[in-house]
């Protein structure tokens, strides 16, 4: 229950004169505490201002909170709506380029801060980042995310448009070797002023993260025995991480262009023989394949490991190495050989 002042506590309280009156309606409000109307629970604090006018059934702001306020449940005017679409949007855009002109506010390349960043030293990233976690240990500081979902948890591109915007927003982009290089940098220098891997030393027991990694490559073992799966993810990693034709390839490329040989560049993952990629296949019909390769990155034995290979499934194999590479009789001759 809560507490019950007197009056002169008020009085003390407002700074009111112990001669004059109290208004008897502000009396029966001020015998006890009051608190905010909207449901956060906090006490209304008293001031000398509430002598004349009462005190209110909100705190400061509340009074709009939550189903108080107007447009509770509603949607904004805007939403779903562009420039292109409502020229109440394009007038709204137009009136604030005019007002960041005006005021010379710039974006873009033309702001002064454009491509500026404070860059923090190794040193005040491990040292912040421990202050942190010793915080969250204490109870002092709590993380923004603990104990939240993220947005898109369940989410595909296929059943939320926010997902397939982000894919489309992000297909076709690559890290570019500056950003790998400066990566390794700081990795490198973190480790050399402490920085520990964070599953060194602990057992699943310890770490719930493990025991979920182990789960995960359980499961992954189990999928990759669909075929269907194995071959769709190989064929995307083909395509994904290497540059293709190489330039070995691009001179058989021209050859067979140029001589209008019955054969079709499938090196980009597109086509598997048992998980296997070949370089070129035969569009006769003719279960006739072309491996391209140099002696740096395959093993000595590459042509009887590939041609063993690709016979298990009916198919069989021409190689073009790189001595034999600018020989283009040599190569003419061996596309055009019979078996």
């Amino acid at each position: 229950m809560p507490a019950i002042i007197t009056l002169d506590e008020v009085r003390n309280l407002l700074q009111i004169p112990t001669g004059d009156k109290i208004n008897i309606v502000n009396k029966d409000r001020l015998e006890k505490k009051k608190y905010c109307k909207c449901g956060c629970g906090k006490e209304i604090i008293i001031k000398p201002i509430h002598k004349h006018n009462g005190i209110p059934d909100y705190i400061s702001g509340h009074n709009c909170k939550g189903k108080n306020n107007p447009m509770y449940g509603k949607p904004g005017w805007n939403k779903d709506l562009t420039k292109d679409t409502d020229p109440r949007v394009r007038k709204s855009g137009e009136n604030i380029s005019k007002t960041h002109k005006e005021r010379g506010v710039s974006k873009g390349k033309n702001n002064p801060m454009f491509g500026v960043h404070l860059s923090r030293s190794v040193e005040t990233k491990i040292k912040q980042g421990k202050t942190l976690k010793e915080g969250i240990a204490s109870g002092r500081t709590k993380p923004g995310m603990l104990g939240k979902t993220a947005w898109n948890k369940g989410l595909t591109k296929e059943t939320d448009p926010r997902v397939m915007q982000y894919c489309k927003n992000i297909k076709g982009r690559h890290r570019t070797k500056e950003a790998n290089k400066k990566q390794s940098k700081t990795m490198k220098e973190g480790f050399a002023f402490g920085r520990i891997v964070w599953n060194k030393g602990k057992t699943k027991e310890e770490c719930p993260q493990l025991a979920c990694s182990k789960e995960n490559k359980k499961r992954m073992k189990k999928r990759w025995q669909d075929t269907e799966y194995r071959e769709r993810t190989i064929k995307n990693i083909l395509k994904g991480t290497m540059k293709r034709p190489t330039s070995f390839e691009d001179v058989l490329l021209k050859i067979i262009k140029k001589y209008n040989l019955p054969y079709k560049y499938v090196g980009d993952g597109s086509f598997l023989i048992g998980y296997k990629n070949p370089d070129f296949i035969n569009i006769n019909g003719d279960k006739v394949c072309i491996e391209v390769y140099n002696d740096y990155h395959h093993p000595s034995n590459y042509e009887e490991i590939r041609s063993k290979h690709f016979a298990k499934y009916g198919w069989k194999t021409r190689f073009v190495s790189e001595d034999n590479i600018d020989n283009e009789d040599y190569i003419f001759k061996t596309l055009n050989a019979d078996f």
